[in-house]
Order: C-alpha cells, then sequence, then structure tokens
C-alpha cells in the first residue's frame, strides 16, 4: 500500500514550508500521531506530489492517514497557524 500527499498552493505566496499533523490508524483502530516540516520552496499555483507519507510511518503501511496542515511559513518570512 502506497500512500502519498498532493499540495496545491492556490494563492500567489511563494510557500516555503508546510508543518503537516498526520494520524496514522492501524486495523484495530488504534491512532498513532506524527508531524512533520514539508520544505517545499513552491511558487503560487504550484503542485507538489513528492510528499511520500511512507517516510513517516516505522510500522506496517497504516489502513487510514489523517492530515491536517498546522502552519504555514511564506517565502517573505511570515508565517501562518491554522
Amino acid at each position: 500500500m502506497h500512500h502519498a500527499l498532493n499540495v496545491r498552493v492556490l494563492g500567489r505566496r511563494e510557500v516555503a514550508d508546510i508543518r503537516l499533523a498526520f494520524t496514522f490508524f492501524d486495523a484495530f483502530g488504534n491512532a498513532s500521531e506524527h508531524y512533520n516540516i514539508a520544505h517545499l520552496g513552491a511558487a503560487g499555483g504550484t503542485v507538489i506530489d513528492k510528499i511520500n507519507l511512507a517516510e513517516w510511518s516505522e510500522g506496517p503501511p497504516p489502513v487510514k492517514i489523517a492530515c491536517a496542515v498546522n502552519e504555514v511559513r511564506y517565502g517573505d518570512g511570515s508565517i501562518v497557524k491554522l
């Protein structure tokens, strides 16, 4: 099983980094949380499809993954917390 995340930058500002929070669920519904920062360097209107979630899980492939964006750092250094 392969899991990947596609990120689309809809605005015009360059996005440097995003902080992502993942919850991985196993077949029994047990959850474990993982946090990571994806270094994008993406201009506005860009689609990033190279975030491979399998690299962040130490166990077998999860049955389900929930993902949330916690904060965004823009190219000008400003940060938005969500």
